[in-house]
Order: structure tokens, then C-alpha cells, then sequence
């Protein structure tokens, strides 16, 4: 009987991922450096924040805009502006956004793809003989003195503490696997390229038994870059202050 109960729980749990990623096939994100797309009309603007449920997460405050717009029968969601404030007691995540429709989304998803990059050109030379890449973990309440090792292939890389970052130069170009392990492992595939920059960010997703490491390779370069900022801004905020020399 548990058996059939735990079989039922899976599927639904499946059937609900699947939703909701082709909920999310049918929206376009636009983030703060991507123009919306030409044609696109307005239909209004839309706020989320977990600030009465903290223990949302940033995914889920993103679904539930994406939600949203769908509601309002859009399918552009234009990021004006994201507030987050990390702190070892809560996370604080808002959206402002502004709702469009585009009659074809398949093309208006085919013209973001030509915005330029503005950041890698500020990070790295294209000439480099390798590549960088930006490991960070945001200062969260959840599961904030558990800490794990993040690995390169078979080399140690880069502790993940609560509210840390760095930056990592590899020398090597190819497919690269990046992991960590608590209890359980969790694993991303790159494709290393000299003069390129990858942000990589660590997490912790509590699990059914115990919590496991969530690794995001971020796809967009000004989201990573701007979390990674935020990390640093954190840790200047909620950092003591340290007494000075005499």
C-alpha cells in the first residue's frame, strides 16, 4: 500500500514538473538588459515577493509571475527590477515587472538571442589563454551552517559557505563536469572556452531526508554577474565590523 501511495506521489510530482515547464515554454523572460521584443504590446505591470512566505524560493517567486502573466493572457514578462535582501535570518525576493504579448513567440525568442554581451568584454580578454568562472553562494537562511566542497572534474575548487564567493581561472578548454555532494550528489556539465566567463551558483534545496547541493550554471551572463555582485554587497552589510590597529 505505502508502495502505491509513494508511486501516485511521483507521478503527480512529475506531471505538475512537466506543467510547469510548458507553462514556462510559452513565456518569454526578458531580464533588465534585454530590450522587449519589437511589436510586443503592453498590458500592464506586475509585482511579486515572497515576503509573507519566506520560505519561498526565487524559482517559485518566478513562476509565480510567470503565472501571472499567463493569467492576463501575455506571454512577455519584461524584468524592470529585482530586489533581493539576504540575511542569515530571511530572504526577502521581489519582482517589478511589465506584462506584453507577442503574436509569434518563437521569433521574438529568436531575436533576444542577438543582444549583445555586454559582460564578458568587462571581465575578460577574448585573447585569454583561459577561462573564468564566478562560484558564489547567496547568504540565506536555509541550511546556513552546512557547508560543501564544489569540484572541477576531480579537483577541489571552492568551499561553499553561507554567503562566500570567488573566482576560479581555468587553464583547460572542453567538457568539464562540475559537482558537490552532502548527502546526496548533484552535477553540471560545461563546455569550457578560453577568453569566456561562467557564474556558477551553489545552493541548498532541503530534501525529503536531508538536504542536497543545488548547482546553476547561470544562462544569463547579467543575472550571474548581478548575483554575484550582491553576494559581495551582502557580506559588506552583515559582516561585523572588525576593530582597527592602534
Amino acid at each position: 500500500m505505502n508502495r502505491i501511495i509513494l508511486l501516485l506521489l511521483l507521478v503527480s510530482f512529475t506531471v505538475s514538473s512537466n506543467a510547469q515547464k510548458k507553462k514556462d515554454d510559452h513565456v518569454l523572460v526578458c531580464e533588465e538588459n534585454v530590450p522587449v521584443p519589437e511589436g510586443a504590446k503592453y498590458i500592464g505591470k506586475v509585482k511579486v515577493n515572497n515576503r509573507f512566505m519566506p520560505q519561498y524560493s526565487e524559482e517559485v517567486v518566478m513562476k509565480t509571475a510567470i503565472e501571472k502573466v499567463l493569467n492576463r493572457h501575455g506571454n512577455v514578462l519584461k524584468i524592470k527590477k529585482i530586489n533581493k535582501s539576504h540575511s542569515p535570518f530571511k530572504n526577502d525576493y521581489s519582482i517589478w515587472g511589465e506584462i506584453y504579448h507577442v503574436d509569434d513567440i518563437e521569433i521574438a525568442k529568436a531575436s533576444i538571442k542577438n543582444v549583445p554581451d555586454t559582460i564578458t568584454p568587462h571581465l575578460i580578454s577574448d585573447t585569454a589563454k583561459y577561462a573564468l568562472l564566478f562560484v558564489y553562494r547567496p547568504l540565506s537562511f536555509i541550511a546556513q551552517l552546512i557547508n560543501y566542497k564544489l569540484h572541477l572534474g576531480d579537483k577541489e575548487i571552492f568551499t561553499a559557505k553561507n554567503g562566500s564567493y570567488d573566482t576560479i581561472k581555468v587553464f583547460k578548454e572542453g567538457p568539464a563536469n562540475i559537482w558537490a555532494t552532502i548527502e546526496t550528489r548533484s552535477e553540471q556539465q560545461l563546455e569550457i572556452s578560453f577568453g569566456k566567463v561562467y557564474f556558477i551558483k551553489c545552493e541548498i534545496e532541503n530534501g525529503v531526508v536531508a538536504p542536497s547541493p543545488r548547482l546553476t550554471v547561470m544562462k544569463n551572463l547579467f543575472r550571474g554577474y548581478t548575483e554575484y555582485q550582491q553576494v559581495f554587497a551582502d557580506l559588506n552589510i552583515h559582516r561585523p565590523k572588525q576593530y582597527e590597529d592602534y
